[in-house]
């Protein structure tokens, strides 16, 4: 593969950041192909194009892990160990939402619309079904510091987290069943997200523009707006797929390669289970800081 030669991953010599411009770079290969190949319903294709070009790499970062921790004699810390891996699948993760970003905004509007019909459908449904048609109470500010905000809210925080558990077991699912399967869930992810932090963009460029901010200023306004809408909540929810989807990758390499007939597959199958349940206790956080945190800052 032509990519995979020009991309060596060594992880002793590798630094993580060096992924976000490796998601960069697999993320702008995905949408010209899906518009060269596909380009009456790219949506999904383009998915798919991003996930099949990051295999080669993800596949040997799992295997170098799982190996390691087969090696690895110390029962300490099971974060820090793997930091270094967890880290490179954030900034891949970082820079392949980027690159999403910026195609949207790049390609003309019919095209960006067109590539990303299915994301905004997405996110559509999701709010509809999540907040029933409460999003703008929610998310919009009006008088949430009432003694009634926790329980009125309650069942919304119960719809997040059950739709991002869903989203957490389908990382362990892809990712026991293809090895590296969690990419696709997190190239998905990554499209939604660039999907949703557009339409937020364009909707604080708007109002700054409205009120006469020069472009410059309203592009760096809308753009601060609308990642601190995401990173409250979202950090903690993406690295909580992150965990799940690099535990089920380290699973699978083992079992594929034979390692569950060692001795030291209990150990894997350990971490595997810590890293699960640390992924689902920070999802809850996430779930918190969404509902509860999040909307003060938007008032």
């Amino acid at each position: 593969m032509v990519l995979e030669s020009i991309v060596k991953l060594d992880k002793k010599s590798t630094k993580p950041f060096d992924l976000f411009y490796v998601g960069l770079l697999f993320a702008t290969v995905g949408v010209l192909l899906s518009l060269w190949t596909f380009k009456t319903n790219p949506s999904i294709i383009l998915v798919f194009f991003t996930t099949m070009i990051g295999i080669p790499l993800i596949y040997k970062l799992l295997r170098s892990e799982e190996v390691n921790e087969l090696n690895y004699k110390s029962e300490g810390d099971i974060l820090r160990f793997h930091e270094k891996a967890v880290l490179m699948y954030f900034f891949l993760f970082l820079g392949i939402t980027l690159a999403f970003f910026m195609w949207y905004y790049i390609l003309p509007d019919n095209l960006s619309s067109q590539m990303f019909t299915v994301q905004n459908q997405t996110i559509h449904d999701l709010n509809k079904n999540t907040f029933n048609g409460k999003m703008v109470q929610i998310f919009g500010g009006f008088n949430l510091n009432t003694g009634n905000f926790l329980k009125q809210n309650y069942d919304t925080f119960l719809k997040i987290v059950s739709n991002n558990i869903r989203v957490l077991i389908f990382s362990l699912i892809f990712s026991l069943i293809f090895g590296v399967g969690a990419l696709f869930i997190l190239v998905w992810n990554g499209s939604v997200l660039a999907a949703a932090f557009s339409s937020f963009f364009n909707k604080y460029y708007m109002i700054y523009m409205v009120k006469d901010y020069s472009t410059i200023a309203a592009t760096f306004m809308s753009f601060y707006q609308s990642t601190l809408r995401y990173l409250i909540h979202g950090l903690p929810e993406l690295f909580s797929y992150l965990l799940a989807g690099f535990a089920g990758g380290i699973l699978s390499a083992a079992i594929v390669n034979g390692d569950y007939k060692t001795e030291k597959f209990d150990k894997i199958l350990y971490d595997f289970i810590v890293l699960v349940v640390i992924a689902i206790a920070i999802l809850l956080i996430s779930g918190l800081l969404e509902v509860y945190v999040t909307p003060n800052f938007f008032k």
